[in-house]
């Protein structure tokens, strides 16, 4: 007889696993990346973004975990990478992330030029099909801009005569990388975005609704008030500004609180405290009683929504901190701009493939 494992009251949120519409169209974006790697004339490049906390990285994680590393008969096999780009937003250092995530014992060692061709010979060798690149924004974070022109040529220079696809996510600012170059541009799909929760959209209540139906029943044994209700609906979505990553903080806080205090009931009163201690933009709020117990007029819906969401987007909560439970409201096409500032040219005669990567290790370092 198998055992069942227990999971511990206090973790409810960490382990729930919600599956939206949302979920499942970034699903399908990468599926169709995966199956277009080597059947296109040129290689498959998507572009996703979406505000912060809005469930990206835990939809790119649960598709690449599907496709763990095996062992065949000529070697290790592994056919999706998934690399987040590392904070300091430089290409060296995601190409060290990419090689280690395909095993190289050696991935923070060696000049750009070095690095990009065992990047190259380690992504054929493991049969890679498509490479997931999170936190595409941090490549124009942190003084980057100066260096994007390298950076847009090394992303071109990867994906050139490459057998695998390519899905950058991030930000919505991820877009200027993308943008900048016409040749770039031209490389990639339509933006896909992933929209946050509103209240002022009638199909977007009704999937916030729903979610939050499907959130009371996961977190039983616990009781807490009518969730789906209206008036609960709208006060939960402007506390969480309508993002799946801060609901899933104010429940896993209410729960742990409630596991502490020895009882299975969480109140609006426990949400509002929960709110207040796990959500930091919950001070920058100046409505009276707040988003659980404001008066919901429309001045102070209006009020309440302009100061949270835009206090949502100052940072990134950490992904620890979110916990598993991630969704968005749906994903919709962005057209993208074209860029005012192409990228400069400083001859007309052609470079070769190895006279670009000698450039390319010269510009990086």
């Amino acid at each position: 007889m198998s055992v069942v494992p227990t999971i511990d009251p206090a973790n409810t949120i960490k382990h729930m696993r919600i599956k939206t519409g949302a979920f499942n169209t970034i699903q399908a974006c990468l599926r169709e990346a995966l199956d277009e790697a080597g059947t296109t004339a040129t290689p498959s490049c998507k572009h996703i973004v979406g505000r912060s906390r809005t469930g990206r990285s835990f939809a790119l994680q649960c598709f690449e975990s599907e496709f763990p590393v095996r062992r065949e008969a000529h070697g290790l096999r592994k056919e999706v990478i998934y690399v987040q780009t590392p904070s300091d937003g430089t290409v060296k250092g995601l190409m060290s992330e990419i090689l280690c995530a395909l095993g190289d014992p050696k991935y923070n060692s060696g000049t750009a030029q070095n690095m990009l061709a065992r990047l190259r010979l380690q992504l054929d060798a493991v049969g890679c099909r498509l490479i997931i690149l999170d936190e595409f924004q941090h490549l124009v974070d942190k003084g980057q801009r100066r260096k994007l022109g390298a950076t847009i040529d090394w992303l071109k220079l990867l994906v050139e005569r490459a057998r695998f696809s390519l899905v950058a996510v991030g930000l919505p600012d991820s877009v200027t990388i993308i943008d900048r170059d016409e040749q770039l541009r031209n490389r990639f799909d339509t933006t896909i975005e992933i929209p946050i929760y509103t209240w002022f959209d009638k199909e977007s209540r009704r999937q916030f609704r729903a979610l939050l139906g499907t959130i009371k029943r996961h977190i039983e044994p616990f009781e807490t008030v009518d969730l789906v209700e209206p008036d609960i609906a709208q006060r939960m979505m402007l506390a969480a500004s309508g993002r799946i990553g801060l609901i899933a903080r104010i429940f896993d806080r209410a729960i742990k609180t409630a596991v502490s205090n020895e009882t299975r009931t969480i109140r609006l009163e426990d949400l509002d405290a929960a709110y207040r201690l796990a959500v930091r933009n919950s001070a920058r709020c100046t409505v009276e009683g707040g988003p659980f117990f404001a008066a919901l007029t429309d001045h102070n819906v209006r009020t309440l929504w302009a100061q949270l969401s835009d206090a949502a987007d100052l940072g990134d909560i950490d992904a620890a901190h979110c916990g598993s439970l991630s969704s968005a409201s749906g994903a919709a096409a962005l057209e993208t701009k074209k860029s005012a500032n192409p990228t400069r040219t400083t001859s007309t005669r052609p470079k070769t493939r190895k006279a670009h990567d000698l450039e390319m290790g010269r510009a990086l370092g």
